[in-house]
């Protein structure tokens, strides 16, 4: 019993009583706006304020009713001084409550149930790993650079009406992509090949994770691709040169975790949106028009590629109107 006696006095000692002025207050576990909400107050509930934090004119430190330490908004209490102090702030709160989510009744028939933002657009940039070349050389390599591709992608999608949870998407994407790798062949050859894709295709998306700034998606897109390559080859000792030109269609699929975070922009529209993707290519296989002039530079007027799988990692903004 002298222990609860001396709790209680300690409490007193050091804290100071206050009564809930708005609504529904939060009760923060940091002193910021994006923190955590460990507990809510309802208006004219007491809660104990620390003494020592009275000074600061944004938060006030707090308690939950696990003992935990948290932080309110001092324009949300009024604190009991028991003396003159406390005609400096009323009990009601005069302006707009932030924290009352009540609506006054009838509501007019054209309230926004469902939001009324239904669409995105992204624009991201995807950095490919760098895959090797599957044209069928007569010598053999013995130097190569294979360089990691760039691509640029423009989506749009919107969600479906039944989905009032907004985490569906789908819509439709157009991708650019373009890659160059060079090889050294047995003979002093060298060659290089240059490929240039225009994908247009499907994209379906579904939030697994929803925060109030930040967010979960997976996302997944299945283009068909018109893809133009470039064969050249020159030998150094003879000066003699080849070029061959590949155009033909491809498919390719690919899924990705996004992250999006709203907390960098301050925005509910516009978020950073970053993770890694796996993309699939079906094989393909384009034949030249070109005449081959010089065989022993480059062998085939024929280029594959058997089913392949790429890494990437892809960053943009994603904005909802």
């Amino acid at each position: 019993m002298k222990y609860l006696i001396l709790l209680f006095m300690t409490l007193n000692t050091l804290a100071y009583n206050a009564i809930i002025r708005v609504h529904n207050a939060p009760i923060l576990q940091i002193p910021d706006k994006l923190s955590r909400v460990l507990q809510y107050k309802r208006k004219g509930q007491k809660i104990l304020l620390n003494k020592n934090t009275l000074n600061n004119p944004i938060y006030l430190e707090t308690f939950t009713r696990d003992g935990s330490r948290g932080y309110i908004k001092r324009e949300y209490v009024k604190v009991i001084y028991n003396d003159l102090r406390e005609l400096e702030n009323n009990i009601t709160y005069t302006k707009k409550d932030p924290t009352n989510y009540l609506l006054s009744e009838p509501l007019p028939d054209n309230y926004p149930f469902a939001p009324l933002h239904n669409k995105r657009a992204n624009i991201v940039f995807n950095y490919h790993v760098a895959h090797k070349s599957s044209y069928s050389y007569e010598q053999e390599k013995i130097r190569e650079s294979a360089n990691p591709s760039i691509a640029f992608e423009l989506g749009l999608k919107r969600r479906p009406k039944f989905d009032l949870t907004d985490r569906i998407y789908y819509g439709f994407v157009i991708s650019f992509q373009a890659m160059k790798n060079e090889y050294q062949l047995t003979s002093d050859i060298f060659t290089e090949e240059t490929h240039a894709n225009i994908g247009l295709g499907s994209t379906f998306s579904y939030t697994i994770y929803k925060e109030e700034f930040f967010h979960i998606d997976t996302n997944l897109k299945i283009l068909a691709n018109y893809q133009r390559t470039f064969v050249k080859a020159q030998d150094q000792t003879s000066d003699l040169q080849e070029e061959l030109e590949f155009s033909g269609i491809n498919f390719n699929g690919s899924t990705s975790i996004i992250f999006k975070h709203f907390s960098i922009f301050n925005s509910r529209k516009v978020s950073l949106m970053h993770g890694p993707g796996i993309t699939m290519r079906l094989p393909y296989s384009f034949d030249s028009k070109d005449d081959l002039t010089n065989a022993s530079l480059l062998r085939t007027g024929e280029y594959s590629e058997d089913l392949g799988v790429e890494y990437s990692y892809n960053i943009g903004i994603s904005y909802v109107y």
